[in-house]
């Protein structure tokens, strides 16, 4: 021990070696300073995450996606609704932060994404689509209108339950929409739990 040393007489006193980081994250360990010998030991997955800041899902995110996203988790509480099981889902929407949260809420879900009307079609075309259970369709977004990317998706999918997504209530989905049973609409932001339900009620009502 060193408080041992350090009283022993005679003795000089010895002091801890010092241990500094390496970049690539590991510990430079030298076993006195006149032994060129040096040791690495990587640092335990728990004791990095402990120690660096912001190293959560949470503090990766901007400050406007954990807005959007501390809803959710904290009215879901990681709930599953009865009977939901494993979709597989197009998100159409114009902003990256939207399709990335609403992917992330849907976790257990596989995702296809979009970022036009257009490109969803494209995206519907394609052998991507196969298996397809839903698609999220954003109101607002640059290039085809809502109406005319509803009808796209009914072109080539007529069965295709379809959710629409607005933050403005006032927002016309129009007659052709409103009269399809085998749609939904959920107004943004949303949470987990009301993605989830929107989503799982458009699917029933396709199959009725």
């Amino acid at each position: 021990m060193w408080g041992i040393g350090a009283m022993l007489p005679g003795r000089p006193l010895r002091h801890p070696p010092c241990l500094p980081m390496l970049s690539t994250g590991e510990l430079d360990l030298r076993r006195d300073s006149s032994n060129n010998e040096k040791q690495t030991k990587p640092l335990d997955q728990t004791e990095l995450g402990s120690n660096r800041r912001g190293s959560g899902p949470m503090n990766r995110l901007t400050p406007t996606e954990k807005t959007f996203a501390s809803r959710a988790n904290s009215q879901s509480s990681q709930r599953k609704e009865a009977g939901a099981g494993t979709w597989k889902v197009l998100i159409v929407d114009d902003d990256e932060m939207v399709r990335r949260v609403s992917s992330r809420m849907l976790v257990e879900s596989e995702i296809l994404v979009a970022g036009s009307g257009a490109e969803a079609c494209e995206v519907l075309e394609g052998q991507s689509a196969e298996g397809l259970d839903c698609v999220l369709l954003d109101m607002k977004m640059p290039g085809l209108s809502f109406e005319e990317s509803f009808k796209g998706i009914r072109r080539l999918h007529p069965d295709m339950p379809v959710v629409a997504c607005s933050g403005n209530s006032s927002d016309s989905v129009g007659e052709g929409f409103a009269e399809d049973h085998r749609t939904g609409f959920l107004g943004k932001p949303f949470t987990r739990q009301e993605l989830k339900d929107a989503i799982d009620r458009a699917i029933q009502s396709s199959s009725v």
